[in-house]
């Protein structure tokens, strides 16, 4: 701050910062009429900017003193605006994605079919359920992500000397972003593709696949995810993994839910304990599978053992080195694995073919695509004649014909598709027909196999290799690979027919 004291009926004040300017008028001056004009010249020589604001606040100075002139008297004459500066722009997140408002900054958030909204806290009293809760932040495609802020322009300043006082100018924020996130012009930033937001400075993407460090657990809690997911350790009692594509598990999976949309690896192999279930909507690969619950659409391949589980196979087993101990075990198509049961004859129940429930599906979507066309025929018809009639119609009826469109669209769609899954059941009829076994190593007493119509009780255990299958509508008959000779399956196994064969009446009266 500079301050004037010399022998002058006047101090001059200017502030460090420039942006104030105080006149003090000693005791004892008598401004007279020229005490303006003094005070204003001294201003000048101190570099302060003269105008009409700073001649006023001077004026009314010298007329304060003027009526008690024997104090001193101090006035500010002269203010300067200091700079606003800019604003540097900024990527403000939703909720569910900023990791420092998600779940008060823990590092978890719900999913978004879940009771709780991503970054809500819940209400007191309210029970949580923890294995619901997500660790990542999952977006849909043309979900928003946040927005991008522009940055505000900075405003200069002046001094009191009329000097300009430089403002800082906002930046902008640069985000650096790939084909997987959208910036709008209106700085609205939107998800390009379903999948795991991931948020690394001004980076920001998302990511189709996920992968999980750790094991799925407390940690993590439930995935469910659009993209693939891969975990280097386990799953967890009670958790829930859930993938639109493929899954792959380094770890062991314990009583757990693990479902992928498409392939499923088990690299670990699982251990249920009665209490999980495996799906795959397409193959499914594992170590081994312990009293479980799984099912494929498509293909198995278990590298060791089925022990006491529950196993649907869309398609095929091929696992030549695999062992089923226990539960039950149904196969679509060829089923070819190394030891079926045990020495110690456990209860195990293969089912091999599904050709007769194909074709009873089969008979059930004929019959009703029968019903769909007849339905579809009596709307067409009363459309057509409301179409005749176009020019005549009242309002009611012409919404009447408005509706009848949309149920003709509508039966007509169906009936496509009912059409499409037809042709596939044939489809399927014709390449589950034969059924086919192959048992590497040892076939032990006490296990079940059912061959469409038939079921085969095996009494005495039969040294592998064998296979054995069954031609559509023939007896199911057993070859020894080793000596490549063929006997019905009856001739070492107790084999009976699973339909009930009618009565002489009942043939008589067929």
């Amino acid at each position: 701050m500079s301050e004037t004291r010399e022998e002058t009926p006047f101090v001059i004040t200017v502030s460090d910062d420039g942006l104030s300017c105080e006149v003090g008028v000693r005791a004892g001056f008598d401004p007279e009429s020229t005490g303006q004009a003094l005070c204003l010249g001294a201003l000048r020589e101190h570099g302060v900017k003269i105008n009409e604001e700073v001649e006023t606040r001077v004026g009314a100075l010298i007329n304060l003193h003027a009526l008690d002139k024997g104090t001193e008297h101090r006035l500010l004459v002269a203010a300067g605006r200091p700079p606003e500066h800019g604003e540097d722009g900024w990527l403000e997140l939703e909720p569910g994605f900023d990791p420092e408002k998600r779940d008060g900054g823990c590092g978890m958030t719900d999913s978004a079919d879940q009771v709780l909204t991503r970054g809500d806290n819940p209400p007191a009293g309210c029970a949580v359920d923890h294995h619901a809760r997500s660790a990542f932040a999952v977006a849909k495609a043309g979900e928003k992500i946040g927005v991008l802020h522009r940055p505000r322009p900075g405003e200069d300043g002046w001094s009191v000397t009329g000097e300009t006082l430089p403002a800082k100018q906002g930046k902008p924020c640069n985000l650096n972003t790939d084909d997987s996130v959208v910036v709008h012009d209106n700085g609205m930033v939107v998800a390009a593709m379903s999948g795991v937001v991931q948020i690394d400075g001004r980076k920001i993407r998302v990511l189709q696949e996920l992968g999980i460090h750790g094991s799925v657990d407390f940690h993590t809690g439930n995935v469910d995810f659009p993209g693939d997911v891969v975990v280097d350790k386990g799953v967890k009692d009670c958790f829930v993994v859930k993938a639109k594509r493929d899954i792959s598990i380094r770890g062991l999976v314990e009583a757990a839910t693990v479902h992928a949309g498409r392939d499923l690896h088990l690299l670990g192999g699982a251990a249920c304990r009665e209490k999980g279930t495996l799906f795959a909507d397409r193959d499914l690969y594992a170590r081994y599978l312990n009293e479980c619950v799984c099912t494929t659409g498509r293909k198995l391949s278990v590298d060791k053992e089925v022990i006491n589980a529950h196993v649907a196979v869309g398609a095929e087993m091929v696992s030549p080195g695999c062992t089923i101990i226990g539960g039950t075990t149904f196969v679509t198509g060829r089923c070819e694995v190394a030891e079926l049961g045990s020495e110690r004859n456990i209860p195990t129940v293969v089912t091999l073919g599904a050709q007769r429930d194909a074709e009873n599906l089969s008979t059930r979507a004929d019959e009703l695509l029968g019903l769909i066309g007849e339905k579809l025929g009596k709307v067409q018809a009363e459309h057509d004649q409301y179409q005749r009639n176009a020019a005549k119609l009242t309002p009611t009826q012409a919404e009447t014909m408005t509706e009848l469109q949309f149920e003709i669209g509508s039966f007509s769609r169906l009936q496509e598709t009912l059409s499409s899954a037809v042709s596939e059941l044939s489809r399927v009829v014709g390449t589950v027909a034969t059924i086919d076994l192959t048992i590497h190593k040892q076939l032990w007493r006490g296990v079940t196999i059912l061959l469409d119509k038939w079921e085969a009780t095996i009494e005495e255990s039969i040294k592998g290799p064998i296979r054995i299958h069954c031609e559509p509508g023939k007896k199911p008959v057993l070859t020894d690979l080793t000596s490549n000779s063929t006997v019905e399956l009856s001739t070492v196994a107790r084999v009976r027919s699973r339909i009930e064969e009618p009565s002489a009446d009942e043939a008589i009266a067929a």
